[in-house]
């Protein structure tokens, strides 16, 4: 082989290697996880960052991300009046996109935990509280301690978030141990896999906080388990934590009513920024899940001996083992209406039975969990006579306690759309078309047509409109179909919107990565053709 064919054949293999070499990032985790308002951390990311260069997309402008001289390292800056909670996070490049990640904004000092720490001698110690705890377990048998002091008579909240809202594929037990080393408290699950204790200490001394870990998904594997991905942030505090607030829906903040532990006597409210509302107290209940409700949302001790008119949204209690709550409500022969008894979205311990009672007071129908995996109810139904109904809400299984919290709500079913995403990113080549195909459901008898459009798209891409009729294959789902031009190079969020003959439009949503929240984006790259 002659010295010429052999440099052309080094070349051709070296730019083999070098395409072989681009491909898009695959963050899987970020560690911290988060960030105090005000404040600059150093993050690591988890997986591979992908080809250079890197870039990163942040669903919050008081948010920062900073590039470092390390590819999988980034700074993180959260503003000093960033919001708290959770902040959507993409990294992509000229390849395509990660998942989407969630980094969470704090309100309390905030520390990193160092190993070892897997027994109660070498516990990491923490005197001063509150304080957020940045935590992995990053191996198998991995058991992270620590040591906080509690006085006697003080209430102390130890809160994980890891499965929930960072999505961490662990499932992770908390255990409180005594001054003597012995388990006095553990808790498997509260928010969803994600554990909390509340516990009053008796006695004066150090306490012993423990973590360990079994993966979410199970299987044949009966250790405790552990992996660079299982990230988590602990909070540990003496201090004011919120659980809940009445009533359980984001509307008239001034009448708001907090319950926790080691609350102010004051009442407080909710803080409200453009679309995002926030507590002056550390939480795991995550604001957005709950409901943006029409019409009047009172407390149950609000309510007078008079029926409830539509629509109507009543925050309960079920106080005590084997209560049952009642409400009635005046309806029409032939009005549709949806009647919901709801738990979940608060990390309330109920488990909602509905009973909905005619004019007569015969049973028309009783409902425990609306779906298999959705242990909520709802009763929707054309009401079968004029009169007064009588609606019963208790605990599927008896129980009661001042934290088994939930809203009952009485609408009328009204003709309506809702338009769905895919929940993944979408990629195409340049110089090639893709469909977005776009789910449309109509609900309470919704009969027109729906002109679908994409926006934000940049020069070198085109779409074709889509119409939703009221009838045939279109009535449920319609394509969108995307064309790009050989030079386009491209990657973002785009949104679809739909809108009605009278104007009225509606913005597409999906799935999110923690359960009960909706992105309002569709993801895009574009990248270069293959060769």
């Amino acid at each position: 082989m002659s010295l010429t064919r052999t440099g052309i054949l080094l070349v051709v293999l070296l730019c083999g290697q070098t395409l072989a070499r681009a491909e898009a990032p695959q963050v899987t985790g970020l560690f911290p996880a988060g960030v105090r308002q005000g404040e600059t951390v150093t993050v690591k990311l988890i997986g591979k960052p992908g080809t250079e260069p890197l870039e990163v997309w942040c669903s919050r402008d008081e948010v920062v991300f900073g590039e470092t001289n390390k590819s999988n390292e980034w700074t993180l800056t959260a503003a000093a009046d960033a919001i708290p909670g959770l902040c959507w996070v993409r990294f992509y490049n000229a390849e395509g996109t990660s998942p989407l990640k969630v980094v969470i904004i704090g309100q309390l000092s905030e520390a990193t935990e160092t190993e070892p720490n897997d027994a109660v001698p070498e516990a990491n110690e923490f005197p001063e509280l509150p304080i957020t705890i940045n935590g992995q377990l990053g191996k198998s048998e991995d058991v992270d301690t620590f040591a906080v002091n509690l006085e006697s008579g003080q209430t102390f909240i130890a809160s994980v978030d890891a499965h929930r809202t960072l999505g961490s594929p662990m499932d992770p037990v908390l255990q409180l141990l005594s001054p003597r080393g012995f388990v006095i408290e553990q808790v498997d699950d509260h928010h969803g896999n994600d554990p909390r204790i509340v516990f009053t200490a008796q006695q004066s001394g150090t306490y012993y906080v423990r973590m360990f870990a079994f993966p979410a998904d199970p299987n044949s594997s009966i250790g405790f388990s552990g992996a660079e991905t299982y990230i988590y942030r602990l909070t540990l505090t003496t201090g004011p934590f919120v659980d809940h607030v009445e009533p359980l829906t984001l509307g008239n903040a001034s009448r708001l009513t907090v319950r926790g532990w080691n609350l102010p006597e004051e009442t407080m409210s909710l803080s409200l920024h453009p679309n995002r509302y926030s507590l002056p107290e550390p939480t795991s209940l995550i604001l957005d899940r709950l409901p943006r409700a029409q019409g009047p949302s009172l407390r149950e001790s609000e309510l007078d001996q008079s029926s409830l008119t539509f629509p109507a949204h009543v925050t309960g209690t079920i106080a005590q083992p084997k209560e049952t709550d009642t409400y009635t409500f005046t309806g029409s022969k032939g009005q549709a209406v949806i009647v919901s008894a709801v738990s979940q979205p608060f990390d309330s311990p109920l488990d909602p039975l509905l009973k909905l009672f005619g004019p007569d007071g015969k049973l028309i129908k009783e409902v425990d969990d609306t779906t298999r995996n959705f242990a909520d109810a709802q009763i929707a139904l054309a009401l079968p006579e004029d009169g007064k109904y009588r609606v019963e809400v208790t605990d599927r299984f008896g129980h009661g306690d001042e934290w088994s919290v939930y809203l009952m709500s009485i609408v009328e079913d009204r003709p309506h759309y809702e338009l769905t995403l895919p929940a993944d990113p979408l990629s195409m080549e340049a110089g090639k078309t893709v469909d977005v195909t776009v789910t449309v459901n109509r609900q309470g008898g919704f009969n027109q047509e729906i002109a679908v459009r994409l926006h934000g798209l940049p020069d070198g891409i085109v779409v074709s409109d889509a119409i939703s009729l009221p009838s045939g294959d279109s009535a449920k789902s319609v394509n969108l179909t995307l064309s790009a031009s050989d030079e386009i190079r491209f990657s973002g969020p785009l949104r679809v919107i739909g809108t009605i003959p009278d104007g009225h439009s509606v913005l597409a949503t999906s799935a999110a990565p923690v359960e009960g929240l909706k992105l309002d984006s569709l993801w895009l790259t574009v990248t270069a053709p293959k060769k």
